[in-house]
């Protein structure tokens, strides 16, 4: 049968179903876009003289990970700057990294050469595993971006985001067509990408909690929607709400990105690379559902038969969305009553 026919009848549903059951089955986690890294920045003052601040990464309890970085050979420190006279080349090392689940990033910008007029700078993200790296012998171009690495952050930072791949995969169960959920989709990725690049660069100042709080509530209207008997607004008109839905889910995306301390001035190629990761994620997810729909039906499962139970499908799919949607719409909800209050009572305060 073909991708188009089994879609119809139903198959994909079921493994979008079940995808998305062991997705919940996880725990619920409200913290999904909490990404706290560690970051080290070192600005040139003066040849061979450079300053540095570093920022350590947070654990899970949101504590400080001691940090004490191993500047290259050659370099001494003095205090919180670093006077390395034959320059900053070699290796710098994170021991402490190599036995903790956290991130780096690491930021050197160069004053400008004799025949420059404008400085240079080089940036690399360690991940988990990761604790040291080299630093080119030579001063990088100006465009020297290991972007790679902003890739693979977006694109776990999807699979972290729960909210994120449940909206996906119900977006997914509440379309009728390949064609229909590709529109959807590409709605959705335009939409999130101007919002990524708008939030992050400043131009959208929205806070985390307004951000956090709107996608909860996407994902419980489009919960409703699935659950409903009769053909909503979104079913109508597919790619029009999952536009609308992808500017508030950028938003969140902006917020991961923000959190990961990128300097101003080199913030090109990590949007670039952390945008194409979460594409690269979206992919991934429903790959993975149409791997597993054709694996069940060449295992023997009728799907045809189960066609007049699609209404059914659906409203299990609904009820799987719409349980962590309304304890995270309830949780951030709270979150942000609270932080309100307490900036209203801070303000009434210091007014006094």
């Amino acid at each position: 049968m073909s991708a188009a026919a089994c879609f119809g009848s139903g198959c994909l549903r079921w493994s979008l179903l079940i995808w998305a059951a062991l997705l919940v089955s996880a725990p619920l986690r409200s913290e999904a876009h909490d990404l706290r890294p560690g970051a080290l920045a070192l600005k040139e003052l003066r040849a061979g003289h450079f300053a540095f601040r570093l920022s350590p990464p947070l654990d899970g309890s949101t504590r400080a990970s001691p940090m004490r970085p191993i500047f290259p050979a050659g370099c001494t420190r003095l205090g919180e700057q670093l006077d390395c006279p034959a320059g900053l080349i070699g290796t710098l090392q994170f021991p402490s990294l190599s036995q903790r689940s956290v991130k780096m990033l690491v930021h050197i910008s160069w004053l400008p050469g004799p025949d420059e007029s404008q400085g240079r700078s080089w940036q690399q993200l360690l991940v988990e595993g990761q604790w040291r790296l080299e630093v080119p012998a030579a001063r990088p171009g100006p465009e020297a971006r290991a972007w790679q690495g902003w890739v693979f952050e977006g694109t776990r930072h999807i699979f972290d985001g729960l909210d994120h791949l449940l909206f996906v995969l119900g977006l997914a169960l509440l379309v009728h067509s390949w064609s229909a959920l590709l529109w959807a989709l590409s709605g959705f990725t335009l939409a999130h990408s101007l919002t990524l690049v708008l939030n992050a660069s400043g131009l959208v100042p929205i806070s985390s909690s307004v951000t956090e709080l709107l996608i909860a509530a996407s994902l419980l209207l489009l919960a409703v929607e699935l659950a409903s008997d009769r053909q909503g607004y979104s079913a109508r008109h597919p790619v029009l709400v999952a536009t609308l839905f992808g500017l508030i889910h950028g938003l969140g995306f902006a917020s991961g990105l923000r959190a990961l301390a990128i300097p101003t001035e080199a913030s090109l190629w990590p949007l670039f690379g952390f945008n194409v990761g979460i594409e690269l994620g979206q992919v991934v997810v429903l790959a993975i559902a149409a791997f597993v729909t054709f694996g069940l039906r060449r295992g023997g499962i009728d799907f045809d038969a189960m066609r007049p139970r699609a209404a059914w499908v659906r409203r299990i799919g609904a009820y799987g969305l719409g349980l962590p949607a309304g304890v995270w719409t309830i949780e951030r909800l709270a979150n942000w009553v609270v932080g309100l209050n307490s900036s209203t009572a801070f303000v009434a305060l210091i007014g006094a």
